[in-house]
């Protein structure tokens, strides 16, 4: 049996694949450090009473 050179695949599935495992997780890091910084900038504090 002879092997067969791989067949390349092209940059333009490459890149496709890249968006679809990786956008979703950017978007998630994106929005918890969103709502960390709100958390953060927004609460406050449950001593104060006004």
């Amino acid at each position: 049996m002879s092997e067969y050179p791989p067949i390349p695949t092209p940059w333009r599935t490459r890149w496709r694949q890249i968006r679809i495992q990786l956008l979703p997780i950017l978007v998630f890091a994106i929005a918890v450090a969103f709502v960390i910084y709100l958390w953060d900038q927004e609460l406050s504090p449950s001593t104060m009473s006004g």
